[in-house]
């Protein structure tokens, strides 16, 4: 069900709303005791530094945002075995507006990445996320298979244990 999303490159008038996301989802998950992200990430000049590198998607509904999400050419913090290799897009911090959990923002997102990697003859999607069962069910549930671990140390934070996915397109 699409309730009339569309997904486009983020403008930088899109910055301050994909931060407010980010920051309300942090959280989110601190309340739930989950200390993955630290809030102080989350400002406009990250953001405006993923926008000008062409990395920064955004969600919208009736012309308000929804949803963002980071679409990268290579990740060599988590994957590093594949430095240099050209075959897959990095999917980050999908990360939808609190009021709009639960219309399957997540798989539009997804069919957006698979379509825009076909189109570019992209065969791979990688994404990492917290290893969570429910969290990596739902990445799972999206077609991506686990194919291994990683666990980083960032400052201020446990240390991140992350399993890596991916999806063939």
């Amino acid at each position: 069900m699409s309730h009339d999303i569309t997904i486009a490159a983020a403008k930088p008038s899109d910055v301050p709303d994909a931060v407010r996301i980010l920051l309300d989802a942090t959280a989110w998950m601190k309340s739930q005791n989950f200390h993955n992200w630290l809030p102080e990430w989350w400002t406009n000049d990250e953001a405006e530094a993923w926008r000008a590198k062409g990395e920064l998607f955004m969600a919208k509904q009736s012309g308000a945002n929804v949803a963002m999400f980071c679409l990268q050419k290579d990740d060599e913090e988590i994957w590093p075995e594949k430095r240099g290799e050209t075959d897959a897009f990095y999917i980050h911090r999908v990360t939808v507006a609190r009021d709009k959990i639960g219309l399957g923002i997540p798989a539009l997102i997804m069919d957006w990445c698979k379509a825009t990697a076909k189109d570019q003859g992209i065969p791979l999607l990688r994404l990492d996320c917290a290893d969570r069962p429910k969290l990596v069910q739902v990445y799972s549930n999206l077609g991506f298979e686990p194919v291994g671990r990683a666990e980083l140390e960032f400052e201020g934070t446990p240390t991140y244990k992350a399993v890596k996915m991916e999806l063939k397109v």
